[in-house]
Protein backbone atom coordinates (compact mmCIF):
# COMPACT_ATOMS: atom_id res chain seq x y z
CA UNK A 1 0.00 0.00 0.00
CA UNK A 2 1.37 3.41 -1.16
CA UNK A 3 1.00 6.58 1.51
CA UNK A 4 -2.12 8.22 -0.17
CA UNK A 5 -3.81 4.93 -0.31
CA UNK A 6 -4.20 5.15 3.66
CA UNK A 7 -7.59 7.31 5.06
CA UNK A 8 -7.31 10.86 4.65
CA UNK A 9 -7.91 10.85 8.79
CA UNK A 10 -4.51 9.26 8.63
CA UNK A 11 -2.84 11.43 5.84
CA UNK A 12 -4.35 14.36 8.19
CA UNK A 13 -2.64 12.87 11.59
CA UNK A 14 0.46 12.51 9.79
CA UNK A 15 0.81 15.82 8.15
CA UNK A 16 -0.78 18.01 11.18
CA UNK A 17 3.16 17.64 12.17
CA UNK A 18 4.23 20.06 8.80
CA UNK A 19 3.31 24.08 9.00
CA UNK A 20 1.83 25.30 5.86
CA UNK A 21 4.59 25.96 4.06
CA UNK A 22 6.01 22.29 4.08
CA UNK A 23 2.80 21.38 3.10
CA UNK A 24 2.71 23.74 -0.08
CA UNK A 25 6.44 22.37 -0.47
CA UNK A 26 5.19 18.53 -0.59
CA UNK A 27 2.05 19.55 -2.82
CA UNK A 28 4.73 20.31 -6.14
CA UNK A 29 6.42 17.03 -5.41
CA UNK A 30 2.97 15.42 -7.19
CA UNK A 31 -0.56 15.80 -8.72
CA UNK A 32 -1.75 13.99 -6.17
CA UNK A 33 -0.49 15.78 -3.12
CA UNK A 34 -1.39 18.62 -5.22
CA UNK A 35 -5.47 17.88 -4.93
CA UNK A 36 -5.24 16.52 -1.75
CA UNK A 37 -3.78 20.12 -0.27
CA UNK A 38 -6.23 22.06 -2.31
CA UNK A 39 -8.95 22.29 -0.14
CA UNK A 40 -10.56 25.63 1.86
CA UNK A 41 -9.41 24.80 4.53
CA UNK A 42 -5.84 24.34 4.16
CA UNK A 43 -5.48 27.24 1.92
CA UNK A 44 -7.43 29.43 5.05
CA UNK A 45 -4.51 28.04 7.42
CA UNK A 46 -2.35 29.22 5.14
CA UNK A 47 -3.39 32.67 4.93
CA UNK A 48 -3.64 32.38 8.76
CA UNK A 49 -0.24 30.97 8.83
CA UNK A 50 1.60 33.92 6.64
CA UNK A 51 -0.28 36.92 8.07
CA UNK A 52 -2.26 36.28 11.36
CA UNK A 53 -5.73 35.57 12.42
CA UNK A 54 -6.45 39.33 10.81
CA UNK A 55 -5.17 38.53 7.45
CA UNK A 56 -8.46 39.84 5.97
CA UNK A 57 -7.57 43.40 7.18
CA UNK A 58 -4.57 43.32 5.40
CA UNK A 59 -6.06 41.65 2.42
CA UNK A 60 -9.07 44.35 2.77
CA UNK A 61 -6.57 47.11 2.78
CA UNK A 62 -4.32 45.71 -0.44
CA UNK A 63 -7.48 44.58 -2.63
CA UNK A 64 -8.57 48.51 -2.03
CA UNK A 65 -4.89 50.32 -2.44
CA UNK A 66 -3.47 47.72 -5.39
CA UNK A 67 -7.35 47.36 -6.71
CA UNK A 68 -7.12 43.56 -7.14
CA UNK A 69 -10.02 42.23 -8.88
CA UNK A 70 -10.45 39.24 -6.35
CA UNK A 71 -14.12 38.31 -8.25
CA UNK A 72 -12.59 38.66 -11.98
CA UNK A 73 -10.08 36.42 -10.72
CA UNK A 74 -12.85 33.90 -9.36
CA UNK A 75 -14.62 34.00 -12.85
CA UNK A 76 -11.01 33.39 -14.67
CA UNK A 77 -10.48 30.17 -11.91
CA UNK A 78 -13.72 28.80 -11.19
CA UNK A 79 -12.21 25.77 -10.54
CA UNK A 80 -9.39 26.97 -7.68
CA UNK A 81 -10.86 27.78 -4.38
CA UNK A 82 -11.61 30.83 -3.06
CA UNK A 83 -9.00 31.25 -0.26
CA UNK A 84 -6.05 29.96 -2.56
CA UNK A 85 -6.99 32.81 -5.16
CA UNK A 86 -6.98 35.65 -2.15
CA UNK A 87 -3.77 33.86 -1.23
CA UNK A 88 -2.04 34.30 -4.14
CA UNK A 89 -3.30 37.06 -5.07
CA UNK A 90 -1.67 38.73 -1.44
CA UNK A 91 1.69 36.76 -1.86
CA UNK A 92 2.42 36.84 -5.42
CA UNK A 93 0.94 40.39 -6.06
CA UNK A 94 3.23 42.53 -4.79
CA UNK A 95 6.05 40.99 -6.99
CA UNK A 96 4.13 42.44 -9.79
CA UNK A 97 3.67 46.14 -8.25
CA UNK A 98 6.45 46.41 -5.78
CA UNK A 99 9.28 44.42 -7.13
CA UNK A 100 9.28 42.69 -3.11
CA UNK A 101 6.95 39.93 -2.61
CA UNK A 102 5.55 40.23 0.31
CA UNK A 103 6.73 36.70 1.19
CA UNK A 104 10.79 38.24 1.97
CA UNK A 105 9.30 40.01 5.19
CA UNK A 106 8.92 38.39 8.32
CA UNK A 107 5.85 36.47 9.14
CA UNK A 108 5.69 37.95 12.73
CA UNK A 109 6.00 40.92 10.96
CA UNK A 110 3.00 40.88 8.44
CA UNK A 111 0.37 39.36 11.75
CA UNK A 112 1.56 42.94 13.61
CA UNK A 113 0.71 44.78 10.43
CA UNK A 114 -2.96 42.97 10.08
CA UNK A 115 -3.47 43.61 14.38
CA UNK A 116 -2.68 47.40 13.44
CA UNK A 117 -4.69 48.21 10.67
CA UNK A 118 -7.60 46.08 11.97
CA UNK A 119 -9.94 49.04 13.19
CA UNK A 120 -8.93 51.50 10.25
CA UNK A 121 -10.28 49.06 7.25
CA UNK A 122 -13.16 47.93 9.88
CA UNK A 123 -14.59 51.35 10.65
CA UNK A 124 -13.03 53.37 6.99
CA UNK A 125 -16.35 52.97 4.99
CA UNK A 126 -17.72 55.55 7.63
CA UNK A 127 -18.98 58.94 6.06
CA UNK A 128 -17.42 61.99 7.10
CA UNK A 129 -19.04 65.45 6.04
CA UNK A 130 -17.52 66.35 2.86
CA UNK A 131 -17.41 70.62 3.86
CA UNK A 132 -16.61 71.78 -0.07
CA UNK A 133 -18.90 69.33 -1.96
CA UNK A 134 -22.67 69.49 -1.30
CA UNK A 135 -23.53 66.70 -3.89
CA UNK A 136 -22.50 64.20 -1.18
CA UNK A 137 -20.75 62.76 1.95
CA UNK A 138 -17.62 60.96 1.39
CA UNK A 139 -15.89 57.86 3.01
CA UNK A 140 -12.92 58.26 5.80
CA UNK A 141 -11.49 55.54 2.95
CA UNK A 142 -12.15 57.91 0.24
CA UNK A 143 -11.39 61.36 2.50
CA UNK A 144 -7.52 59.85 3.70
CA UNK A 145 -6.73 59.47 -0.44
CA UNK A 146 -4.13 56.41 0.81
CA UNK A 147 -1.95 55.65 -1.81
CA UNK A 148 -0.81 51.92 -2.60
CA UNK A 149 2.96 51.22 -2.15
CA UNK A 150 5.93 52.58 -3.57
CA UNK A 151 8.27 50.56 -5.96
CA UNK A 152 11.13 48.66 -4.24
CA UNK A 153 13.63 50.95 -6.83
CA UNK A 154 12.56 54.20 -4.69
CA UNK A 155 12.79 52.69 -1.40
CA UNK A 156 16.55 51.71 -2.61
CA UNK A 157 16.80 55.21 -4.09
CA UNK A 158 15.82 56.86 -0.98
CA UNK A 159 18.07 54.02 1.54
CA UNK A 160 21.24 55.01 -1.19
CA UNK A 161 20.42 59.17 0.26
CA UNK A 162 20.50 58.11 3.65
CA UNK A 163 23.50 56.44 3.11
CA UNK A 164 24.81 60.01 2.09
CA UNK A 165 23.13 62.16 4.63
CA UNK A 166 24.71 59.54 7.27
CA UNK A 167 27.83 59.14 6.00
CA UNK A 168 27.52 55.21 6.76
CA UNK A 169 27.25 52.94 3.81
CA UNK A 170 26.35 50.14 5.34
CA UNK A 171 23.01 51.77 6.24
CA UNK A 172 19.93 50.07 5.74
CA UNK A 173 16.10 50.85 5.60
CA UNK A 174 14.76 49.27 8.59
CA UNK A 175 12.19 46.09 7.79
CA UNK A 176 9.73 47.33 9.85
CA UNK A 177 9.75 50.61 7.17
CA UNK A 178 10.31 48.98 4.52
CA UNK A 179 6.89 46.62 5.16
CA UNK A 180 5.03 49.84 5.55
CA UNK A 181 6.08 51.36 2.64
CA UNK A 182 5.68 48.00 0.49
CA UNK A 183 2.11 48.11 1.50
CA UNK A 184 1.11 52.18 1.66
CA UNK A 185 3.14 54.99 0.18
CA UNK A 186 1.76 58.17 2.34
CA UNK A 187 -1.39 60.03 1.32
CA UNK A 188 -1.79 61.88 -1.90
CA UNK A 189 -2.57 65.54 -0.72
CA UNK A 190 -1.18 69.02 -2.23
CA UNK A 191 -0.59 71.77 0.14
CA UNK A 192 -2.21 71.60 3.27
CA UNK A 193 -2.35 75.75 3.71
CA UNK A 194 -4.87 75.17 0.40
CA UNK A 195 -7.35 73.30 2.30
CA UNK A 196 -7.68 76.39 5.17
CA UNK A 197 -8.61 78.40 1.66
CA UNK A 198 -11.92 76.21 0.95
CA UNK A 199 -10.15 73.76 -1.63
CA UNK A 200 -10.68 69.95 -0.72
CA UNK A 201 -8.03 67.94 0.82
CA UNK A 202 -7.55 64.80 2.08
CA UNK A 203 -8.00 64.21 5.75
CA UNK A 204 -4.81 63.32 8.00
CA UNK A 205 -4.41 59.91 9.02
CA UNK A 206 -3.30 61.02 11.81
CA UNK A 207 -5.85 63.60 12.30
CA UNK A 208 -6.91 66.95 12.96
CA UNK A 209 -6.64 68.88 16.56
CA UNK A 210 -8.21 72.85 16.44
CA UNK A 211 -7.59 74.36 19.29
CA UNK A 212 -8.15 78.43 18.09
CA UNK A 213 -5.63 79.46 15.94
CA UNK A 214 -3.64 76.45 16.04
CA UNK A 215 -4.90 73.65 13.43
CA UNK A 216 -2.48 70.77 13.45
CA UNK A 217 -3.17 68.56 10.31
CA UNK A 218 -1.06 65.28 10.38
CA UNK A 219 -0.21 63.66 7.25
CA UNK A 220 1.54 60.42 6.49
CA UNK A 221 3.91 61.09 3.83
CA UNK A 222 4.62 59.39 0.43
CA UNK A 223 8.58 58.75 0.36
CA UNK A 224 8.40 61.38 -2.53
CA UNK A 225 7.74 64.14 0.30
CA UNK A 226 9.97 62.34 2.25
CA UNK A 227 13.09 62.43 -0.20
CA UNK A 228 12.14 65.93 -0.46
CA UNK A 229 12.08 67.19 3.12
CA UNK A 230 15.20 65.78 3.25
CA UNK A 231 16.77 68.19 0.03
CA UNK A 232 14.84 70.94 1.70
CA UNK A 233 15.83 71.00 5.26
CA UNK A 234 15.28 74.47 6.92
CA UNK A 235 18.04 74.40 9.98
CA UNK A 236 20.59 72.93 11.25
CA UNK A 237 18.87 70.97 13.85
CA UNK A 238 16.64 69.33 11.99
CA UNK A 239 19.55 68.40 9.20
CA UNK A 240 20.98 66.83 12.06
CA UNK A 241 18.70 64.59 12.87
CA UNK A 242 18.45 63.35 9.46
CA UNK A 243 22.61 62.67 9.70
CA UNK A 244 21.65 60.59 12.86
CA UNK A 245 19.43 58.41 10.69
CA UNK A 246 15.60 59.78 11.40
CA UNK A 247 13.60 59.65 8.45
CA UNK A 248 10.37 62.16 8.30
CA UNK A 249 7.24 60.16 8.21
CA UNK A 250 4.33 62.11 9.73
CA UNK A 251 4.24 65.72 8.95
CA UNK A 252 1.31 68.61 10.50
CA UNK A 253 2.88 71.59 8.20
CA UNK A 254 2.93 74.71 10.30
CA UNK A 255 0.05 77.01 9.98
CA UNK A 256 -0.95 80.63 10.64
CA UNK A 257 2.80 80.99 12.45
CA UNK A 258 2.89 78.11 14.47
CA UNK A 259 5.71 75.35 14.01
CA UNK A 260 5.29 72.49 12.00
CA UNK A 261 5.25 68.85 13.76
CA UNK A 262 7.51 66.41 12.41
CA UNK A 263 7.46 62.71 13.71
CA UNK A 264 10.72 60.95 12.44
CA UNK A 265 11.14 56.93 12.15
CA UNK A 266 14.31 56.28 13.58
CA UNK A 267 16.25 53.59 11.92
CA UNK A 268 18.14 52.00 14.57
CA UNK A 269 15.66 51.53 16.90
CA UNK A 270 12.38 51.27 14.71
CA UNK A 271 11.21 53.86 17.18
CA UNK A 272 8.82 56.99 16.22
CA UNK A 273 10.00 60.55 17.79
CA UNK A 274 9.56 64.16 17.71
CA UNK A 275 12.26 66.44 18.93
CA UNK A 276 11.69 68.60 22.06
CA UNK A 277 12.37 71.84 21.27
CA UNK A 278 14.60 73.89 24.10
CA UNK A 279 13.41 77.29 23.81
CA UNK A 280 16.76 78.79 25.69
CA UNK A 281 19.06 77.67 22.82
CA UNK A 282 17.10 77.63 20.19
CA UNK A 283 17.77 74.24 19.24
CA UNK A 284 16.42 70.34 19.85
CA UNK A 285 17.10 68.61 23.22
CA UNK A 286 15.96 64.75 23.19
CA UNK A 287 13.67 63.25 22.18
CA UNK A 288 9.37 62.89 22.49
CA UNK A 289 8.64 59.20 21.81
CA UNK A 290 5.45 59.19 19.73
CA UNK A 291 5.03 54.97 19.52
CA UNK A 292 7.55 52.00 20.04
CA UNK A 293 7.28 51.22 16.73
CA UNK A 294 5.72 51.79 13.17
CA UNK A 295 3.04 49.16 14.10
CA UNK A 296 1.98 50.94 17.35
CA UNK A 297 2.00 54.57 14.84
CA UNK A 298 -0.41 52.77 12.53
CA UNK A 299 -2.36 51.31 15.36
CA UNK A 300 -2.75 55.06 16.97
CA UNK A 301 -4.30 55.92 13.63
CA UNK A 302 -6.54 53.29 13.40
CA UNK A 303 -7.90 54.16 16.95
CA UNK A 304 -8.62 57.54 15.66
CA UNK A 305 -10.41 56.77 12.62
CA UNK A 306 -12.68 54.06 14.94
CA UNK A 307 -13.38 56.82 17.51
CA UNK A 308 -14.23 59.04 14.59
CA UNK A 309 -16.52 56.30 13.10
CA UNK A 310 -18.15 55.42 16.85
CA UNK A 311 -18.92 59.29 16.83
CA UNK A 312 -20.30 59.67 13.43
CA UNK A 313 -22.52 56.39 14.30
CA UNK A 314 -24.05 58.55 17.35
CA UNK A 315 -24.81 61.22 15.11
CA UNK A 316 -22.14 63.77 15.52
CA UNK A 317 -21.10 65.63 12.38
CA UNK A 318 -17.38 65.46 11.20
CA UNK A 319 -15.62 66.69 8.62
CA UNK A 320 -12.41 64.94 9.63
CA UNK A 321 -10.64 62.20 11.83
CA UNK A 322 -10.39 63.73 14.76
CA UNK A 323 -6.43 63.94 16.20
CA UNK A 324 -8.15 64.00 19.95
CA UNK A 325 -7.56 60.64 21.68
CA UNK A 326 -8.06 59.03 24.80
CA UNK A 327 -11.48 59.33 25.74
CA UNK A 328 -12.81 59.69 29.43
CA UNK A 329 -16.96 59.99 29.66
CA UNK A 330 -19.10 60.50 32.81
CA UNK A 331 -22.47 60.05 32.60
CA UNK A 332 -25.67 61.99 34.72
CA UNK A 333 -28.68 60.37 33.79
CA UNK A 334 -29.98 61.29 30.20
CA UNK A 335 -26.28 63.41 29.91
CA UNK A 336 -22.99 62.37 29.19
CA UNK A 337 -19.76 64.68 29.04
CA UNK A 338 -16.61 63.33 26.93
CA UNK A 339 -12.89 64.39 27.00
CA UNK A 340 -10.88 63.74 24.81
CA UNK A 341 -6.77 64.72 24.90
CA UNK A 342 -3.81 65.83 22.70
CA UNK A 343 -0.32 66.50 23.35
CA UNK A 344 0.45 69.64 21.40
CA UNK A 345 4.31 68.90 20.35
CA UNK A 346 4.87 72.34 18.56
CA UNK A 347 4.24 74.24 21.83
CA UNK A 348 6.31 72.40 24.41
CA UNK A 349 9.52 72.87 25.44
CA UNK A 350 11.28 71.51 27.79
CA UNK A 351 13.73 74.13 28.55
CA UNK A 352 12.25 75.87 30.27
CA UNK A 353 9.87 73.24 30.95
CA UNK A 354 6.66 74.24 29.50
CA UNK A 355 4.11 71.40 28.31
CA UNK A 356 1.31 72.14 26.13
CA UNK A 357 -2.08 70.29 26.38
CA UNK A 358 -5.22 70.14 24.05
CA UNK A 359 -8.71 69.00 25.11
CA UNK A 360 -11.58 68.87 23.76
CA UNK A 361 -15.64 68.44 25.04
CA UNK A 362 -18.47 66.90 23.90
CA UNK A 363 -21.60 67.05 26.34
CA UNK A 364 -24.63 65.33 24.70
CA UNK A 365 -28.53 64.38 26.03
CA UNK A 366 -29.48 61.23 24.86
CA UNK A 367 -32.19 60.85 22.11
CA UNK A 368 -34.23 58.95 24.50
CA UNK A 369 -34.18 61.59 27.11
CA UNK A 370 -37.54 63.45 27.37
CA UNK A 371 -37.74 66.85 26.04
CA UNK A 372 -38.31 68.52 29.28
CA UNK A 373 -35.09 68.11 31.17
CA UNK A 374 -33.81 70.17 28.01
CA UNK A 375 -30.85 72.80 29.05
CA UNK A 376 -28.88 75.58 28.54
CA UNK A 377 -25.49 76.21 29.45
CA UNK A 378 -24.70 79.05 32.02
CA UNK A 379 -21.25 78.74 33.33
CA UNK A 380 -18.31 76.59 33.40
CA UNK A 381 -16.10 75.65 36.24
CA UNK A 382 -12.50 73.99 35.99
CA UNK A 383 -10.03 72.70 38.20
CA UNK A 384 -6.50 72.21 37.14
CA UNK A 385 -3.61 70.46 39.22
CA UNK A 386 -0.31 70.32 37.79
CA UNK A 387 0.52 67.55 40.51
CA UNK A 388 3.45 69.82 42.32
CA UNK A 389 1.30 71.43 44.77
CA UNK A 390 -0.56 73.87 42.14
CA UNK A 391 -3.78 74.41 41.49
CA UNK A 392 -5.93 76.76 39.11
CA UNK A 393 -9.57 77.16 39.22
CA UNK A 394 -11.36 78.75 36.08
CA UNK A 395 -14.71 79.79 36.67
CA UNK A 396 -16.63 81.94 33.91
CA UNK A 397 -19.88 81.90 31.44
CA UNK A 398 -20.39 79.91 28.94
CA UNK A 399 -17.98 78.29 26.33
CA UNK A 400 -15.69 79.58 23.84
CA UNK A 401 -18.17 82.32 24.10
CA UNK A 402 -21.04 79.70 23.48
CA UNK A 403 -24.17 78.57 25.41
CA UNK A 404 -25.00 75.68 24.06
CA UNK A 405 -28.61 74.02 24.53
CA UNK A 406 -28.81 70.22 25.08
CA UNK A 407 -32.10 68.10 23.78
CA UNK A 408 -32.71 64.66 22.81
CA UNK A 409 -30.24 63.89 20.44
CA UNK A 410 -27.95 66.83 20.33
CA UNK A 411 -24.58 67.46 21.40
CA UNK A 412 -22.16 70.58 21.51
CA UNK A 413 -18.25 70.21 21.17
CA UNK A 414 -15.53 72.67 21.71
CA UNK A 415 -11.70 72.38 22.27
CA UNK A 416 -9.58 74.16 24.48
CA UNK A 417 -5.81 74.27 26.01
CA UNK A 418 -3.91 74.40 29.10
CA UNK A 419 -0.54 74.18 30.39
CA UNK A 420 1.80 72.75 32.79
CA UNK A 421 5.71 73.40 34.09
CA UNK A 422 5.74 69.34 34.86
CA UNK A 423 4.96 66.05 32.91
CA UNK A 424 1.88 65.25 34.02
CA UNK A 425 -1.21 67.23 35.63
CA UNK A 426 -5.12 66.65 36.00
CA UNK A 427 -8.20 68.57 35.60
CA UNK A 428 -12.21 68.37 36.51
CA UNK A 429 -14.86 70.18 36.83
CA UNK A 430 -18.44 70.82 35.82
CA UNK A 431 -20.82 72.61 33.75
CA UNK A 432 -23.93 74.39 35.39
CA UNK A 433 -26.87 74.32 32.99
CA UNK A 434 -30.60 75.91 33.47
CA UNK A 435 -33.49 73.91 32.64
CA UNK A 436 -34.93 75.08 29.42
CA UNK A 437 -38.97 73.94 30.90
CA UNK A 438 -38.16 74.68 34.80
CA UNK A 439 -37.16 77.10 36.76
CA UNK A 440 -34.64 75.26 38.20
CA UNK A 441 -30.18 74.78 37.76
CA UNK A 442 -28.54 71.61 37.46
CA UNK A 443 -24.82 70.62 37.63
CA UNK A 444 -23.21 68.36 34.66
CA UNK A 445 -19.93 67.00 36.35
CA UNK A 446 -16.86 66.18 33.93
CA UNK A 447 -14.93 63.40 34.10
CA UNK A 448 -11.06 63.93 35.75
CA UNK A 449 -8.82 63.43 33.20
CA UNK A 450 -5.14 63.77 33.05
CA UNK A 451 -2.87 65.26 31.04
CA UNK A 452 0.95 63.34 30.48
CA UNK A 453 3.63 64.20 28.67
CA UNK A 454 4.99 60.89 26.22
CA UNK A 455 7.65 59.32 27.47
CA UNK A 456 10.74 61.36 26.85
CA UNK A 457 14.23 60.21 25.33
CA UNK A 458 17.42 62.18 26.33
CA UNK A 459 19.90 62.93 23.34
Amino acid sequence: MEFLDLPDTVIDIVFEKCNFQERINLSHTCKELYDYYDREEIWKDGLIYQFGKDWESIFNLCRDLFEFDFEESRKKFPETSEYAIRYKLMMNGFNDIVGVPLRNFDRNKRSDFGKCIKNLVSDWSTELVDEYNEDRNKSIKEMLHLKPCTESSTLKYLENKMKISTSDQGFELHQDFQLLYSIMNGQDFTSPVRRLDGLFNATPLFGVIQVYDLELLSYFVSIDLILQFIDRQTGRAEEDLIKKGNIPIVIAPGIRGHKKVVWYFNNETGRIISPRTDIRTDDFNGFYIVAESIFEMIEQASHMISQTASRINQGENLADVCGFINPVTKRTGPFEVTVRVAFLYNESSINPPHFHYGYEITQRMDKSGDLNESMRLERRYWKIDSLNNHIDEVDGPGVIGEYPELLPGTSHTYASRTSFGVPKGKMGGFFTYRKMYKDACTLLHTPTFELNVPKMLDS
